[in-house]
């Protein structure tokens, strides 16, 4: 018969344990038990329900040894006769959860199921037990469909439509029993031993009083379309309307912990907004949103436990996560009381030598090693790498493989260096030899591959230890077992958020290189890498060294520049040019149908191409490129007479193509040079998309119509041949490195103001009515705007690039400049702050800059730290502001007392003043006469006449931000307008240094001044 612990032998632990643990005034003796002792985890992801959680315990046991690989921090104790583990998580969401569930089971093997316990965000919804509060409980169970927990941001595209496909396991039958016989003794008794557990944690103590209840009063509910007003503050802090508050009755049971069971929902990140917890809480009855339920369920019988400390909307309020981690804690402390002890006792232990649980840990190992070579290779080459061998012709490259230096190199560890011409096909061979070595020594655990493609488009993905990471990160791919000093090495970066460091990347490749019998590295293009000769050496030398102590076999490909020839001049090379039979296989492969007709046309093409292009594969594609669009055998044949043949031939070449693209009917001409303007000089490389965005923007209209969009196939065939696509990684672009040289030499031709015309798009981009709404509130809205305006990116983070090449159009800026929304928008995609002055200043926009201050929208506050430097940031120190507040949302101060006399007449403008049109300028705008006048003055800087004197503290409180406000007395209703040209600072300086008192601090201060208006 199964035996039940009952509430009577609760009450007499509690009696005597006097409350748990930490109540006790001296540290019992702790009893130490084994790994297989253990039959319950507790898993809570924060550092304060952890807290909780130990609070719970009747006693706490002595820690047990573990390996180094398992990097979980385990508490052990009981709670009445069950041994129980409680492991937190190193970082909140399902992946850690994942990790710390497997690596608990592993380590005690005796494990039955799991409580995961901790804080939620709950849907303010009517249950059976009322209405859903703070500091209530939702404790997951099976309703209709879903098993209790779904996992909400997990699913597939089907018929245009989400469908979600993250089911989880339900709770273990003991476990759903357990929570309805504890609510059924709750509804019959009059104690509420839930709230006696909470009474466990002394709030007392300083350090315990954030488990304290907060109050009723302090429990707010907002209209699910009123937005937070301050994001980074709670809105006890921020300016949130709290009439704005939905009115709810307080019930009897309000003041008491309420228990709700229904559906739990997990996802990747803390949801804040309440539209989206509206609906999934209406599509799937939805009680609570939490982050590591799917992590922990996927391999472990587990109930969710979750104390309710927000409604998942934007106004953040952590004045509840104490007392709701108490809550969460108290409830399954109370659990333990409800379960069958011969129940838990009967479970089937699954033993370390079962198949499945093998599978399970190495499933764990090889989603850990995934992550980890995900996380260091931000550059994904396999794509390219299946891109080049589609473009490959088959049955060409083979001849590598036969010369004598390649079969060395694939023996030996050794260097082999292959240079040629460009176009001779390096690129294509590459991905021949990376595919040749996948097939041969891919099963072999003991070989290591990794490659690198670099290329001109992605130099900014081709710093040194990006590349070098990248390497290391396809080694651990590679590898069984993750040896400690990588997992260390990975933890240590990936938890804090920081790039490692290049020293560290060096010694984790010298690692993961020596637990390889053998790796090969194969590096593309080497001349593509860096613009920067030094940087390229560097990463040439670093891999030559490891190159010396490992069996490693290194290959290179570039073209034959000395500076990379004489880093190889002590090795084996082969030359890369396209053999007359690998050409002769391209061309009869892709010769026009009005050729393939005329067997002795198609022998005079074939001999002709061949004899032109001498080793060169790029030359021989536009060459035939160029023969596609021709109608007639004539044609054909003069063509072939104005073929070119040498170190001319590419520049003809794509003379030849962009006359065919300017011959081209309609819009396809103007199609095809924008797209190429776009592809020439962005900043980064473009996918399909956003080309396809960038081209349908329409400048001046405000809103984007998807009509715009060009067809893909007219765009890519409009560009004759001069454009490739990837259709892995989405990536459009030139097809060759020849191209964008030739591009970039002749873009005078072309396209003159190319960097006028992306960055004009991108700004009307910015500007569409679409993003006049509320700045998005988490990276969930943010990626859902993304892909509605995949351009948006981009176009944040590069039309100042291309303004910086070529001005563009003022007032297309200032419509960007003077709404907040949009501003802040871009603002927040950027990640950058500025303030629209600054920029205005900065591009020499002088009636924008005017216009933001005739409006008050200055914003220093934003910008007291980060642009306290530099030509703005020095000549704001001596603005005076003009009948605005720069800071208008700041309280006002008593006015400062910036001079001993007053009734100064001011003068308009300095002498000499103006400023041309062009030149980054300053207004400064007083709110009311200015106290001082600009003297003139001797030749040895002295002021010519009777002139006031500033009195210095009030000329310091003048070169003060002053809390963000002028130092003015008072203000005036008439505005006196000062525009001071950039060229006459040093005058003005000059003068406030003769107006002044002799001060050296002063004096110091309006000399660093100078020195920095020209920054």
């Amino acid at each position: 018969m199964l035996k039940r612990a009952n509430h009577a032998d609760d009450r007499e632990v509690k009696r005597q344990k006097g409350g748990g643990p930490a109540q006790n005034g001296a540290e019992p003796q702790k009893k130490k038990f084994t790994h297989e002792d253990y039959t319950v985890g507790w898993v809570c992801p924060l550092e304060i329900e952890l807290t909780a959680a130990l609070q719970m315990l009747d006693e706490e046991h002595e820690s047990l040894p573990q390996p180094p690989t398992d990097h979980n921090i385990y508490h052990l104790g009981s709670i009445a006769s069950y041994k129980v583990v409680i492991a937190g998580l190193w970082q909140a969401g399902n992946n850690p959860a994942t990790a710390v569930v497997i690596q608990m089971r592993i380590r005690f093997p005796n494990l039955r199921y799991a409580l995961l316990v901790g804080i939620g965000g709950g849907v303010p919804r009517t249950t059976d037990n009322g209405m859903l509060r703070l500091g209530h409980v939702v404790v997951s169970k099976p309703v209709g469909p879903f098993s209790g927990a779904i996992q909400y941001n997990h699913g597939k595209g089907r018929d245009g439509v989400f469908e979600r496909t993250g089911a989880l396991a339900p709770p273990p039958t003991v476990l759903l029993l357990a929570a309805q016989a504890l609510a059924v003794q709750r509804a019959r008794s009059d104690e509420d031993h839930i709230m006696e557990n909470v009474q466990r944690i002394d709030t007392s103590k300083p350090q315990l009083r954030r488990f304290k209840f907060p109050g009723i009063e302090n429990e707010k509910l907002f209209p699910a379309d009123y937005k937070h007003l301050c994001p980074g503050l709670s809105f006890q802090e921020s300016e949130c309307d709290t009439a704005q508050c939905i009115k709810r009755e307080i019930g009897e049971l309000d003041q008491l912990i309420v228990v709700h069971r229904g559906t739990v929902a997990s996802g990747e990140l803390v949801l804040r907004d309440s539209a989206l917890r509206d609906k999934l809480a209406q599509e799937y009855g939805v009680l609570c949103f939490e982050m590591e339920a799917a992590g922990a369920m996927a391999d472990f019988p587990c109930l969710v436990i979750r104390g309710i400390s927000h409604y998942c909307d934007s106004h953040n309020n952590d004045q509840w996560q104490g007392f709701a981690a108490a809550a969460a804690a108290a409830y399954a402390r109370q659990l333990f009381f409800h379960m069958p002890i011969d129940e838990v006792k009967q479970q089937t232990i699954i033993p370390s030598t079962d198949p499945g649980f093998k599978m399970l840990v190495q499933r764990s190992h090889d989603q850990e090693r995934q992550q980890m070579a995900s996380w260091l290779c931000s550059t994904d080459y396999a794509s390219d790498h299946s891109a080049n061998l589609r473009e490959r012709q088959d049955g060409t490259g083979q001849w590598i493989f036969e010369t004598d230096e390649f079969r060395q190199w694939e023996r030996e560890k050794g260097v082999l260096f292959c240079p040629g011409i460009p176009g001779a096909g390096k690129t294509i061979l590459t991905s021949i030899v990376v595919d040749y070595l996948r097939k041969k020594h891919g099963s072999n655990n003991g070989v290591g591959l990794a490659y690198i493609f670099c290329n001109f488009q992605q130099q900014q993905n081709q710093q040194l230890d990006i590349i070098l990471a990248n390497i290391l990160g396809q080694l651990v791919r590679g590898l069984y077992h993750i040896p400690e000093p990588i997992q260390a090495f990975y933890e240590t970066y990936q938890r804090n958020g920081m790039q490692p460091q290049l020293d560290d990347v060096l010694e984790m490749l010298a690692v993961a290189s020596g637990l390889y019998s053998h790796v090969y590295m194969v590096i593309d293009a080497l001349d593509e890498c860096s613009d920067s000769d030094e940087k390229r050496n560097h990463l040439i030398s670093h891999i030559l060294d490891l190159q010396q102590h490992f069996n490693i076999s290194f290959m290179a490909t570039a073209r034959s520049i000395p500076g990379i020839i004489s880093q190889f001049e002590n090795f084996p090379s082969v030359e890369i040019r396209a053999s007359d039979a690998d050409v002769k296989r391209y061309v009869e492969s892709n010769l026009p149908s009005i050729v393939r007709r005329r067997p002795d046309i198609q022998n005079l093409v074939i001999s002709e191409i061949i004899k032109k292009v001498d080793g060169m594969f790029s030359l021989a594609r536009l060459y035939l490129n160029s023969l596609k669009g021709k109608c007639s055998i004539a044609a054909i044949k003069e063509s072939l007479n104005n073929f070119k043949a040498g170190s001319e031939a590419y520049e003809h070449a794509y003379e030849k193509a962009m006359e065919q693209i300017q011959q081209q009917i309609g819009d396809r001409a103007e199609l095809a040079k924008r797209a190429l303007a776009w592809l020439t000089f962005a900043e980064r490389t473009l996918t399909l998309t956003e080309l396809q965005h960038a081209l349908a923007v329409v400048i001046g209209k405000s809103s984007f119509d998807e009509e715009n969009l060009p067809d893909v196939e007219v765009m890519i065939s409009s560009c004759a041949g001069l454009v490739t696509y990837n259709k892995e990684n989405h990536i459009i672009r030139l097809a060759h490195y020849t191209t964008q040289e030739y591009l970039e030499k002749t873009w005078t031709s072309w396209f003159p103001n190319a960097h006028c015309a992306l960055g004009e798009a991108c700004v009307t981009y910015l500007c569409y009515d679409d993003f006049e709404g509320e700045e998005c509130e988490c990276e969930y809205k943010y990626e859902e705007r993304c892909q509605k305006y995949p351009l948006y990116p981009y176009a944040a983070e590069s039309w100042l690039y291309h303004a910086r090449k070529q001005p563009l159009n003022h007032s297309l800026i200032g419509k960007l400049l003077l709404s907040d929304r949009k501003f802040d928008a871009w603002v927040q995609a950027r990640k950058e702050e500025t303030t629209p002055l600054h920029l205005a200043v900065e591009l020499g926009l002088e009636g924008e800059a005017e216009a933001l201050l005739n409006i008050g929208k200055v914003r220093l506050h934003v910008l007291k730290e980060r642009f306290g430097r530099g030509r703005l940031g020095s000549l704001e120190r001596l603005r005076v502001a003009e009948g605005n507040d720069t800071n208008p949302s700041e309280p006002s101060d008593s006015p400062s007392p910036a001079i001993s006399s007053d009734n100064y007449e001011t003068k308009s403008e300095l002498k000499d003043g103006g400023a041309s049109s062009t030149e980054p300028f300053i207004l400064l705008t007083p709110t009311t006469s200015p106290p001082w006048s600009m003297p003139e003055l001797t030749n040895d800087g002295q002021p010519a006449g009777n002139t006031a004197k500033l009195d210095p503290a009030a000329s310091k409180s003048l070169l003060s931000l002053d809390n963000g406000r002028c130092g003015c007395p008072t203000k005036q209703k008439k505005p006196c307008k000062v525009k001071i040209a950039e060229e006459k600072i040093d005058h003005m300086i000059k003068s406030m240094l003769a107006l002044i008192p002799s001060s050296p601090e002063l004096e110091g201060e309006l000399e660093n001044l100078a020195k920095l208006v020209h920054c």
